[in-house]
């Protein structure tokens, strides 16, 4: 991966790799106000 700045200087960096999990265990799931 290259970068540019507006001075001109590039920059190169190693490719960075996020994974970002969406998905959320909910193993117990309790009533704050049980109505009945």
């Amino acid at each position: 991966m290259s970068v540019e700045d507006k001075a001109g200087n590039t920059s190169h960096s190693a490719s960075l790799t996020v994974t970002v999990d969406t998905q959320i265990a909910i193993n117990n799931i309790e009533l704050v106000n049980d109505s009945g």
